[in-house]
């Protein structure tokens, strides 16, 4: 891995692939806790940079919520946060990438990126 500019970095490199390998969002101190236990060399000022640098070249999403999470899924697909046990999910929305490209294809603007972030109370917490 190596982003323009930048040099090689082995934790950036586990960084990344942490997250590619989850399913969670997990905030920078959720990552350092998850990779701290293997990699005890790793400081959090060191997830929090290369987290930043990640997100700014374009290969994680940053979610904007309290806490910034993180998400290596780079498809396009909207998230579900719930406000009660703070959980971030992907939401599986059948129609969303055509109506993303419908979108697209109709819109007189060069549309990059979509985020789509819905908030409420879970299933699991409305029980």
């Amino acid at each position: 891995m190596h982003m323009a500019g930048q040099r090689y970095s082995r934790q950036r490199e586990l960084i990344l692939n942490y997250l590619q390998s989850t399913k969670s969002h997990p905030s920078a101190e959720m990552v350092y806790n998850s990779l701290k236990k293997e990699h005890a060399t790793l400081s959090l000022a060191t997830v929090y940079r290369n987290l930043k640098l990640l997100a700014q070249d374009g290969t994680l999403n940053c979610i904007p919520l309290p806490v910034e999470r993180y998400d290596g899924n780079q498809s396009e697909h909207p998230h579900f946060w719930c406000k009660s046990c703070n959980q971030l999910m992907d939401m599986e929305e059948e129609g969303f990438q055509e109506t993303m490209e419908h979108i697209r294809c109709n819109s007189a603007h060069q549309i990059e990126r979509c985020e789509i972030l819905f908030t409420g109370i879970c299933k699991n917490c409305e029980l």
